[in-house]
C-alpha cells in the first residue's frame, strides 16, 4: 500500500467486519475487504477469516489471516 498506486473502487471503508467472536484472550473476525484499484487493476472483494491472540497487556501475541486473495476474473473469466 506504502507505493501509492491503491485506490478504494467506491467510497467508505476498505474492509467489513461482518461478525466477531471474542473467547478469552482469542478473537475471530469474519468479514470482506471491499473491491479496490491496486496497479491499475480491479480487485475483491475478498472474504477473510482472522484468528488473534492476545497476551494480559492486550498485546497481539498470534495472529492468522485466511483471506481469499484470488482474482476471480483474472483465473476464470467475468
Amino acid at each position: 500500500w506504502s507505493r501509492g498506486d491503491f485506490e478504494l473502487v467506491e467510497p467508505g471503508p476498505i474492509l467489513e467486519v461482518e461478525s466477531q467472536v471474542i473467547s478469552g484472550r482469542m478473537v475471530i473476525t469474519r468479514g470482506e475487504f471491499k473491491p479496490f484499484r491496486y496497479g491499475g487493476q480491479v480487485l475483491g472483494p475478498w472474504a477473510f477469516l482472522i484468528r488473534q491472540e492476545f497476551n494480559d497487556d492486550g498485546e497481539i501475541i498470534f495472529q492468522e489471516d485466511w483471506i481469499n486473495y484470488s482474482p476471480k476474473k483474472i483465473l476464470i473469466g467475468g
